[in-house]
């Protein structure tokens, strides 16, 4: 979401790069996670490399993304290429402070990727990708967790993970976090 970030970081890995990387490291890793400062569904052969991960015995793989480019049809790949975890970056509970916090994204695009999620785990009897909701809480959104189940636990959410904001170097925005009542 950082427009600063993103000038200064363009590019992207070569498939014999990520090759070499995957024969180098995956054998011996016990977590491989897609994402993370980016969007890795920008990288068009993004379901490959969590292939490459499984098939190489990596225990864990999850992919952490916005949502807002993964189809129903990449849903079904992400299953069947045995991604274990979804973690899906989620600034707001409610449409104002989602597309607020989440420049570029929509709010009907975000139900529509939960919704086509829980119906393809359905469809395909797949427990996995199980779904973690990352909500960086900030004094402006950390008011609506409390509507947050209201809106998302039909979506079966299996962990929610909340960070207060931080700028970096580690220092907090504000102490916000300890005036609320919980």
């Amino acid at each position: 979401s950082d427009n600063d970030y993103r000038k200064n970081n363009k590019g992207k890995m070569e498939k014999a790069q990520i090759d070499r990387i995957a024969d180098i490291m995956f054998p011996s890793a016990l977590q491989v996670v897609l994402g993370c400062a980016t969007e890795p569904t920008l990288y068009k052969d993004y379901v490959s490399i969590i292939k490459k991960a499984k098939d190489k015995g990596v225990p864990n793989v999850s992919l952490t993304t916005n949502g807002q480019l993964i189809t129903k049809d990449k849903i079904t790949e992400l299953i069947q290429a045995g991604c274990d975890e979804i973690t899906l970056s989620l600034h707001g509970v409610y449409k104002k402070l989602y597309e607020k916090f989440m420049p570029g994204a929509t709010y009907e695009k975000l139900h529509d990727f939960l919704s086509n999620l829980k119906e393809e785990k359905l469809r395909l009897g797949s427990k996995t990708p199980t779904l973690r909701i990352n909500y960086t809480a900030n004094p402006e959104n950390v008011y609506e967790l409390s509507d947050f189940f209201k809106v998302f636990k039909k979506y079966n959410i299996s962990i929610l993970q909340v960070r207060p904001v931080m700028q970096i170097g580690g220092v907090y925005n504000t102490l916000f976090i300890n005036d609320i009542d919980v």
